[in-house]
């Protein structure tokens, strides 16, 4: 099949399934088939067929008599979406001043599957300063604030990543060993730093932002040029974010004493 072809056929069925998902979340009673296609002007068969593949997905339930609902799955996706806007907003002010005291430019990361998701920012002073856009993406392994959330996740999680540490600069940690002993290093420390490790010139330092029911509830870093990290920039940038994301952790009522023990 030419390959347009097929995109255009996927595209439709995609279109045909999250019509029947909007069909089927307001419901207030199981929904028939027959109605379905009639409601969606789709035929039985093309509406059974993919009904069928969205009860594998864990999107829909079957109820007697041929009836179909929606099932908490779209509910849990939608909560997650709400819930890091309500973290955004809440945390946004430790941003800003995060960024007024480093003069550098700050962001707020999600783990998002095996990559960390950058969910707001607030700009450095300097006329030459790192960037990250809101909604970018980056390697767990090789940034400040994924390495954050890898030292947080289960010994297998950081495990599965063995054999898929991509190179991106000379400084890149591609050994899983060694990748350990830097995640060890960052929950004694209580923050990461990434030195070039992502992108060259670009460097880095992030901390925990904890929730109160004592979960990583997301994490705040600064991104630097590498000219401005010199050693004695590092453990100042360290210091103010790690004290600004006790401060953050504090505001979502988590316990801080987690920081007094890794000082």
């Amino acid at each position: 099949m030419n390959e347009k072809l097929l995109e255009a056929k996927m595209d439709k069925t995609l279109i045909k399934g999250l019509a029947i998902m909007e069909r089927l979340a307001p419901a207030d009673e199981p929904v028939r088939l027959v109605d379905l296609a009639r409601d969606l002007g789709l035929t039985k068969s093309s509406v059974h067929r993919l009904l069928q593949t969205l009860l594998k997905l864990g999107y829909v339930s079957a109820q007697e008599g041929g009836r179909y609902s929606a099932t908490m799955k779209m509910w849990h996706l939608g909560s997650r979406i709400v819930e890091q806007v309500d973290t955004r907003r809440t945390l946004h002010r430790f941003l800003e001043m995060l960024a007024q005291e480093s003069m550098e430019t700050v962001h707020l990361a999600l783990l998002d599957g095996q990559e960390v998701v950058y969910i707001d920012k607030v700009e450095g002073q300097h006329s030459i300063r790192a960037t990250s856009d809101i909604g970018s993406r980056a390697p767990l392994h090789c940034t400040a604030a994924g390495k954050v959330h890898l030292a947080y996740r289960p010994l297998e999680f950081v495990r599965a990543l063995d054999g898929r540490l991509t190179r991106y600069t000379a400084k890149t940690i591609t050994d899983l060993m060694q990748l350990q002993r830097e995640l060890a290093k960052v929950t004694r420390d209580g923050y990461a730093t990434n030195r070039a490790e992502w992108e060259e010139g670009v460097c880095g330092v992030a901390a925990p932002i904890w929730a109160s029911n004592n979960e990583l509830a997301s994490v705040i870093g600064v991104t630097v040029p590498a000219t401005r990290f010199t050693p004695a920039d590092r453990q100042r940038l360290a210091a103010v974010v790690t004290r600004v994301a006790m401060e953050a952790s504090s505001a979502l009522g988590a316990r801080t004493d987690r920081y007094d023990e890794a000082a």
